[in-house]
């Protein structure tokens, strides 16, 4: 009988972090499965689904002493994913733009794979914002998401405001940074999905 099989994700993955080999063979045989339907699922292709299935595997294990375990284990598993099937989607769109025989049909499968990937990053970018402390979140939607001025923030929440701009400054700061990695393919998701732009833009 497996002695790992009724321990908890969470208490595997702090073994993990301490290089335990088996505690990560545990995870992997608990999660694989269920990690290649998902990714099979956004790629729509068996072999990617597999190349980023194994992919995130091998990262999970290089990055153990980095990645820090905010909840439970198949919230940080399902968002390594996300990034790693975006990666994929970058790739793809940087060959097919690369290539000699580029044709007007592929520039519309690009248009294809921009509309995921803006999904994808706009995934990114709430699941950021959920993380920011109250305070600042709430600034936040209240600018973004009602649309409400400077000016009108600080009268309804009785804060000054240079305090709502600095709040509003340090989450534009954080959204920058979750997405670094993607700046160079922002300008086009933005024309597909005009909501990263209210995401990021700065409106003080």
């Amino acid at each position: 009988m497996n002695d790992l099989y009724h321990i908890p994700d969470e208490i595997l993955w702090s073994r993990v972090t301490g290089n335990d080999e088996l505690a990560f063979a545990e995870l992997f045989d608990r999660y694989w499965q269920a990690a290649l339907l998902e990714a099979t699922r956004k790629t729509g292709n068996d072999a990617d689904a597999m190349d980023c299935t194994q992919e995130l595997f091998i990262r999970l294990w290089n990055q153990r002493h980095m990645l820090q375990l905010e909840g439970c284990f198949s919230t940080l598993l399902y968002s390594a994913l996300k990034i790693r099937i975006i990666s994929h989607f970058r790739a793809s769109v940087s060959r097919i733009a690369g290539s000699r025989s580029y044709r007007p049909k592929q520039a519309e499968h690009i248009g294809g794979l921009h509309k995921v990937q803006a999904k994808e990053v706009a995934w990114l970018l709430e699941a950021e914002v959920q993380r920011m402390p109250a305070r600042m979140q709430e600034i936040y939607r209240m600018s973004r998401q009602q649309f409400l001025s400077v000016q009108d923030i600080a009268r309804s929440l009785r804060l000054s405001e240079q305090t709502v701009k600095n709040q509003l400054t340090s989450a534009l700061k954080r959204l920058r940074q979750t997405v670094v990695h993607y700046e160079d393919t922002l300008a086009p998701l933005m024309v597909v999905a005009p909501i990263l732009t209210s995401f990021l833009t700065e409106t003080l």
